[in-house]
């Protein structure tokens, strides 16, 4: 029971460690990555799990509206963009409004509202990559368009008349709420640019994560970050072992339990631990520090639903046939670094040299963690 004094609210019982801040190692991104990735024209359908936008096969149709998923590729180091429609010898006939999908580093999709050009055209990109230069891309694919309707959407077949109604009501409304948000990206940007925000992190750093008996059993990652632009992010980090032999990375640590302060706003406070967790999104103010902290432990250990006790689940590698990495790994007593990264808002790191994980192993041993048996459960 004493091992669950860290998680407590108030956290009055842990032990204050000096704190050691983690080594950035983020890779410059290279300008000459940006690319058009694809290009792919949709139409209004109803799917399996209700009404959506697809992509389709035929050619577009010559000055009627359409809507056009682009997929960009070296996301990390555009700062701004705008997409182009070009005619075959590359002169610029429209630059249609943009609504990027998701707010963070990695988030690469991009819906495009436009009328098709009356000529053949192609898709084309310009803007200032992450040191402000300018960049422009022309995507090969030449589209010729041709005459021709888009067809009214499709229901599902043997549709009860009674429920059709509804499904068509159900397609409309989820079209005005993508019109509603290709609205609001030309009243925020005429221009078609969408600027890309980064976070900026001003303080990275991490302590051992203590019990009341003062027995390291894992690591407290304490982040405070400030977010460029409004919008939905994932803050998880995942940690990677960086052992030489990469066949024992697959044991590693793992987020236990994470907190923010201030909360985001669309989160309730009894979600949000999970949504850290679990690696979920969340909304974040532009311009709004928030600190995080998370509390991680090795991947083979579970805890229980009353978040009472913990096992160690050392049945997991003997299962899958990899009884000898956990062999390994727990006889090693070289330390280990680890690397740490959170993708959604472009940050990598490093931690110095962690207790081996033998020692952390130990250390659930003198809290009287048992193993957790050849059924491993969190109800126990």
């Amino acid at each position: 029971m004493r091992l669950l004094c860290w998680f407590a609210a108030g956290m009055g019982a842990i032990c204050h460690a000096q704190m050691t801040p983690l080594r950035s190692i983020v890779t410059r991104p290279r300008a000459s990555s940006i690319s058009i990735l694809s290009v792919h024209f949709q139409e209004l359908k109803y799917g399996h799990e209700g009404p959506g936008y697809f992509g389709v096969q035929h050619a577009p149709y010559r000055g009627k509206p359409a809507i056009v998923e682009v997929m960009l590729y070296g996301q990390d180091a555009i700062r701004s963009v705008q997409f182009e429609l070009l005619d075959q010898y590359g002169l610029r006939l429209a630059t249609p409004i943009a609504v990027r999908f998701g707010s963070g580093a990695d988030s690469d999709e991009y819906w495009l509202q436009l009328d098709v050009p009356l000529q053949p055209f192609r898709f084309g990109i310009r803007g200032e990559d992450f040191r402000g230069q300018p960049f422009r891309r022309v995507n090969k694919q030449l589209y010729t368009p041709v005459e021709g309707n888009e067809p009214a959407p499709t229901l599902p077949p043997d549709l009860p008349a009674s429920r059709e109604s509804v499904m068509r009501r159900l397609l409309g409304s989820y079209a005005n709420d993508v019109q509603a948000r290709f609205e609001a990206a030309r009243q925020a940007h005429p221009d078609g640019i969408v600027v890309l925000a980064r976070a900026e992190f001003l303080e990275a750093e991490y302590e051992p994560l203590l019990s009341s008996a003062n027995h390291e059993v894992g690591l407290r990652l304490h982040l405070a970050i400030r977010f460029g632009a409004e919008g939905d992010y994932s803050v998880t980090p995942t940690f990677f072992s960086q052992y030489e032999n990469p066949d024992w990375r697959q044991i590693t640590l793992q987020v236990l339990d994470g907190s923010a302060s201030p909360q985001p706003a669309n989160i309730p406070a009894d979600m949000l631990e999970n949504v850290l967790r679990y690696g979920g999104a969340a909304h974040y103010l532009q311009g709004q520090v928030y600190r995080f902290q998370f509390d991680l432990v090795p991947n083979y250990v579970i805890r229980n639903l009353a978040r009472t006790r913990f096992c160690i689940n050392s049945e997991y590698y003997r299962a899958i046939g990899r009884s000898g990495i956990w062999d390994a790994v727990q006889d090693s007593a070289v330390p280990v670094k680890y690397r740490v990264r959170i993708s959604s808002l472009d940050f990598e790191a490093e931690t110095g040299d962690l207790p081996p994980q033998r020692a952390y192993l130990e250390s659930f041993g003198r809290e009287g963690s048992p193993d957790c048996g050849p059924t491993p459960t969190n109800r126990f």
